[in-house]
């Protein structure tokens, strides 16, 4: 039986953040994809489920920062959006 974990929202997320893009059926599409390639890896591997990728503390370093990166930058677009001049730090 499927029950609605309060405690974890990642999958509400991941919908909301490919909804945008997509629309509503295919996120369905895509969300189901996920949950059954889980679920393969799972069975084909023997393990239980481990959602490290909404973790960040067992992220690899490479991850972190391509994630870090991205941030900053969306975070830099919103502030100019919104009339904020950036001045990027010099590099000596």
């Amino acid at each position: 039986m499927l029950r609605r974990d309060e405690t974890r929202r990642d999958e509400k997320l991941k919908y909301e953040r490919i909804k945008k893009r997509r629309g509503h059926k295919r996120t369905i599409v895509a969300i189901a994809r996920m949950i059954l390639t889980c679920l393969y890896h799972m069975l084909l591997k023997k393990e239980p489920f481990n959602p490290s990728d909404s973790d960040y503390t067992n992220m690899p370093e490479k991850l972190y920062q391509k994630h870090k990166q991205q941030y900053i930058k969306k975070a830099i677009k919103f502030l100019e959006k919104e009339g904020c001049t950036i001045i990027p730090p010099k590099i000596t």
